[in-house]
């Protein structure tokens, strides 16, 4: 007679989980970047050299954020090239 070999299942110990550091500074950060866009909703005038346009103020920042990281990572990638 002969025997089969069946798996026998074995349950995995349940991981604990739990905030790190890391996410509870991030979600503090994330509530002050949601309190700055409250706070600064309010319409701006923008000189361009071609054109006057109206945006909220948090848009106005944030694409300034945005094109001075463009340049500072153009800039790096440029001076790597020449290296």
């Amino acid at each position: 007679m002969e025997t089969e070999n069946k798996p026998i299942a074995v349950e995995e110990p349940k991981k604990e989980t739990y905030i790190t550091f890391k996410q509870i500074l991030l979600i503090i950060l994330i509530i002050f970047i949601l309190v700055f866009m409250m706070l600064n909703f309010n319409q701006v005038e923008v000189n361009l050299l071609f054109a006057k346009i109206q945006a909220p103020l948090v848009v106005v920042i944030f694409l300034s954020y945005i094109l001075g990281s463009l340049i500072t990572w153009l800039m790096n990638a440029l001076r790597k090239d020449k290296e």
